[in-house]
Protein backbone atom coordinates (compact mmCIF):
# COMPACT_ATOMS: atom_id res chain seq x y z
CA UNK A 1 0.00 0.00 0.00
CA UNK A 2 1.38 3.40 -0.96
CA UNK A 3 -0.03 6.35 0.93
CA UNK A 4 -1.27 9.17 -1.24
CA UNK A 5 0.95 11.93 0.07
CA UNK A 6 1.10 15.37 -1.45
CA UNK A 7 2.85 14.17 -4.60
CA UNK A 8 6.46 13.28 -5.21
CA UNK A 9 8.61 15.14 -2.74
CA UNK A 10 11.98 14.89 -1.03
CA UNK A 11 10.63 13.06 2.03
CA UNK A 12 13.24 13.11 4.78
CA UNK A 13 11.59 11.91 7.98
CA UNK A 14 8.44 10.18 9.17
CA UNK A 15 6.92 9.18 12.51
CA UNK A 16 3.69 7.69 13.78
CA UNK A 17 1.70 7.19 16.94
CA UNK A 18 2.10 3.73 18.47
CA UNK A 19 -1.19 2.56 16.94
CA UNK A 20 -0.31 4.04 13.52
CA UNK A 21 -3.35 6.33 13.40
CA UNK A 22 -1.45 9.62 13.50
CA UNK A 23 1.44 10.18 11.12
CA UNK A 24 3.72 13.09 10.33
CA UNK A 25 6.32 13.41 7.59
CA UNK A 26 8.78 16.15 6.71
CA UNK A 27 10.24 17.30 3.40
CA UNK A 28 13.77 18.53 2.70
CA UNK A 29 13.86 19.90 -0.84
CA UNK A 30 17.20 21.66 -1.19
CA UNK A 31 16.25 22.65 -4.74
CA UNK A 32 13.18 24.57 -3.55
CA UNK A 33 12.86 25.43 0.15
CA UNK A 34 9.35 26.72 -0.59
CA UNK A 35 8.40 23.08 -1.21
CA UNK A 36 9.71 21.86 2.16
CA UNK A 37 6.95 21.43 4.72
CA UNK A 38 5.63 19.07 7.37
CA UNK A 39 2.56 16.99 6.52
CA UNK A 40 0.19 15.10 8.83
CA UNK A 41 -2.42 12.40 8.49
CA UNK A 42 -4.97 11.27 11.10
CA UNK A 43 -6.28 8.13 9.41
CA UNK A 44 -3.56 5.45 9.43
CA UNK A 45 -2.00 6.96 6.29
CA UNK A 46 -5.21 6.70 4.25
CA UNK A 47 -7.00 9.66 2.75
CA UNK A 48 -5.82 13.23 2.91
CA UNK A 49 -2.45 14.44 4.11
CA UNK A 50 -2.42 18.02 5.35
CA UNK A 51 0.37 20.53 4.96
CA UNK A 52 1.10 22.01 8.37
CA UNK A 53 0.59 25.75 8.22
CA UNK A 54 1.87 26.52 11.72
CA UNK A 55 5.47 25.50 10.92
CA UNK A 56 7.81 27.35 8.61
CA UNK A 57 8.87 26.12 5.21
CA UNK A 58 12.37 24.78 5.83
CA UNK A 59 14.82 22.05 4.92
CA UNK A 60 13.44 19.68 7.56
CA UNK A 61 15.82 16.96 8.69
CA UNK A 62 13.79 14.74 11.02
CA UNK A 63 10.53 14.51 12.93
CA UNK A 64 9.46 12.52 16.01
CA UNK A 65 6.05 11.73 17.55
CA UNK A 66 4.83 10.76 20.99
CA UNK A 67 3.07 7.40 21.30
CA UNK A 68 -0.37 9.03 21.09
CA UNK A 69 0.71 11.27 18.17
CA UNK A 70 -0.23 14.43 20.05
CA UNK A 71 3.30 15.74 20.64
CA UNK A 72 5.68 16.35 17.74
CA UNK A 73 9.23 17.63 17.50
CA UNK A 74 11.03 18.42 14.24
CA UNK A 75 14.46 19.84 13.47
CA UNK A 76 16.37 21.58 10.71
CA UNK A 77 19.57 23.60 10.72
CA UNK A 78 19.90 25.36 14.09
CA UNK A 79 16.20 25.03 14.98
CA UNK A 80 13.91 22.68 16.83
CA UNK A 81 10.15 23.14 16.55
CA UNK A 82 7.53 21.49 18.75
CA UNK A 83 3.78 21.06 18.57
CA UNK A 84 1.34 19.83 21.22
CA UNK A 85 -1.76 19.26 19.08
CA UNK A 86 -1.23 16.45 16.55
CA UNK A 87 0.59 18.89 14.24
CA UNK A 88 -2.34 21.33 14.07
CA UNK A 89 -2.18 24.95 15.14
CA UNK A 90 0.92 26.67 16.38
CA UNK A 91 4.43 25.25 16.25
CA UNK A 92 6.89 26.66 18.75
CA UNK A 93 10.54 27.36 18.04
CA UNK A 94 12.64 26.03 20.90
CA UNK A 95 15.45 28.13 22.26
CA UNK A 96 18.49 25.86 22.04
CA UNK A 97 21.50 28.07 22.74
CA UNK A 98 24.75 27.23 20.98
CA UNK A 99 23.24 24.88 18.43
CA UNK A 100 24.01 24.99 14.74
CA UNK A 101 23.13 21.99 12.60
CA UNK A 102 20.56 19.56 13.98
CA UNK A 103 20.51 16.13 12.35
CA UNK A 104 18.01 14.05 14.31
CA UNK A 105 15.37 14.23 17.05
CA UNK A 106 13.60 11.75 19.29
CA UNK A 107 10.80 12.10 21.82
CA UNK A 108 9.60 9.92 24.69
CA UNK A 109 6.22 8.17 24.42
CA UNK A 110 4.57 10.78 26.68
CA UNK A 111 6.02 13.65 24.61
CA UNK A 112 7.62 15.32 27.61
CA UNK A 113 11.29 14.58 26.91
CA UNK A 114 13.13 15.47 23.70
CA UNK A 115 16.67 14.75 22.53
CA UNK A 116 18.35 16.31 19.47
CA UNK A 117 21.83 16.00 18.03
CA UNK A 118 23.88 18.70 16.40
CA UNK A 119 26.04 17.50 13.53
CA UNK A 120 28.75 20.00 14.43
CA UNK A 121 28.45 20.20 18.17
CA UNK A 122 26.72 18.57 21.15
CA UNK A 123 23.61 16.60 22.01
CA UNK A 124 20.84 18.59 23.70
CA UNK A 125 17.90 17.50 25.85
CA UNK A 126 14.71 19.05 27.16
CA UNK A 127 12.35 17.66 29.80
CA UNK A 128 9.39 20.03 29.39
CA UNK A 129 7.73 19.33 26.02
CA UNK A 130 10.34 21.52 24.29
CA UNK A 131 9.54 24.60 26.40
CA UNK A 132 12.06 26.43 28.52
CA UNK A 133 15.72 25.60 28.77
CA UNK A 134 17.63 22.87 26.96
CA UNK A 135 20.59 21.05 28.47
CA UNK A 136 23.81 20.67 26.52
CA UNK A 137 25.07 17.14 27.18
CA UNK A 138 28.76 17.90 27.66
CA UNK A 139 29.49 14.32 28.76
CA UNK A 140 28.89 13.21 25.17
CA UNK A 141 31.56 15.52 23.80
CA UNK A 142 31.57 17.45 20.57
CA UNK A 143 31.09 15.36 17.48
CA UNK A 144 29.57 14.91 14.07
CA UNK A 145 26.37 13.50 15.57
CA UNK A 146 24.06 11.94 13.01
CA UNK A 147 21.37 10.03 14.91
CA UNK A 148 19.84 9.88 18.41
CA UNK A 149 17.19 7.96 20.30
CA UNK A 150 16.10 7.59 23.90
CA UNK A 151 14.49 5.03 26.17
CA UNK A 152 10.85 5.53 27.09
CA UNK A 153 11.80 6.68 30.61
CA UNK A 154 14.53 9.00 29.22
CA UNK A 155 17.17 7.41 31.46
CA UNK A 156 19.13 5.98 28.54
CA UNK A 157 20.25 8.09 25.60
CA UNK A 158 21.85 6.68 22.46
CA UNK A 159 23.73 8.57 19.77
CA UNK A 160 25.72 7.75 16.63
CA UNK A 161 28.52 9.69 14.98
CA UNK A 162 28.50 10.28 11.26
CA UNK A 163 30.58 7.43 9.76
CA UNK A 164 31.80 6.24 13.16
CA UNK A 165 30.51 4.55 16.28
CA UNK A 166 27.38 4.67 18.42
CA UNK A 167 27.39 5.36 22.14
CA UNK A 168 25.07 4.91 25.13
CA UNK A 169 24.69 7.45 27.93
CA UNK A 170 22.89 7.02 31.22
Amino acid sequence: YQASLAGSKYWNGVCSSSDGKYLAACVNNSLNVNDSYIYTNTNYGSGAWYQVTGAVSALWDKIACSSDGKYLAACYGPYVYTNTNYGSGSWYQANVAGAGNFQDVDITPDGKNIIVCDGNNYIYTNTNYGSGSWTQQTNTGIGSWKSVCCSSDFKKLFACYYYANCQKYG
